[in-house]
């Protein structure tokens, strides 16, 4: 047995030492290495995740941008459909109106055998009353006559001179309306003109030639009236 000094005995438990600290340095640094591929391995997948959802974000922005352009299409197709629907309407109505023009409407002449003639049998080509919704009223009258010009004498006198029930024939006294016959279209704007120029102050609603009117005035500029969209003027 070999004889050491202190000295060196304390040297060579430092090299032993530093032989242990230097293979802890380096299984420290493969599980670094192991752990950084770990991670890159992790952070690739998450790059490949993430590609796929931008993807599929990109996938659904497209559909959604095509389905944007369908509903656009679609409301315009619709808006296209109502116009044309409105014009098949309103030519409707005219053509009504065109049929209606010779015809007139005689309201709350009470039935009796008395009533005198309104104007002269060979005029008349067809006359009957229609049902009233309003009880305990006498029914209108529906006269068809032989020529518009007829009908637009007939109503040119009836605005000189108010026609009563009692001046027709004896009886009690009752107005006697003698309007235009008209189609139920206009008939239903009319009522709603005349429901908003009694809310609003219009003075004037009146239908010439089948077709409504509207003034609020008499020195107001007067609103043709063909649709619903019409009504929205009298305010």
């Amino acid at each position: 047995m070999a004889w050491k000094c202190s000295g060196c005995k304390a040297d060579n438990r430092s090299g032993s030492s530093d032989k242990r600290n230097l293979s802890l340095s380096a299984g420290e640094q493969d599980l670094t290495a192991a752990t950084i591929l770990e991670l890159k391995n992790i952070v690739l997948e998450m790059k490949n995740d993430l590609n796929e959802s931008i993807k599929g974000q990109q996938f659904v922005s497209l559909e959604y941008e095509d389905m944007k352009k369908q509903i656009v299409e679609l409301v315009q197709e619709v808006k296209s459909l109502k116009n044309e629907v409105s014009d098949l309407l309103n030519k409707c109505a005219e053509k009504d109106e065109i049929i209606l023009r010779q015809e007139e409407r005689i309201q709350d002449l009470e039935t009796t055998p008395e009533t005198e003639t309104l104007c002269y049998q060979t005029d008349i080509e067809a006359a009957h009353r229609i049902p009233t919704q309003r009880p305990g009223v006498p029914k209108p009258i529906v006269v068809e006559l032989r020529s518009r010009k007829i009908r637009e004498e007939i109503l040119r006198k009836k605005k000189q001179k108010e026609v009563f029930n009692d001046v027709i024939y004896s009886g009690e006294g009752g107005k006697v309306f003698i309007m235009e016959q008209v189609s139920p279209k206009i008939g239903y704007l009319k009522y709603k003109a005349k429901q908003l120029a009694n809310r609003h102050n219009w003075k004037f609603v009146w239908i010439k030639n089948g077709k409504l009117f509207a003034r609020k005035g008499e020195n107001s500029p007067v609103v043709k009236i063909v649709t619903e969209e019409n009504l929205e003027a009298i305010r």
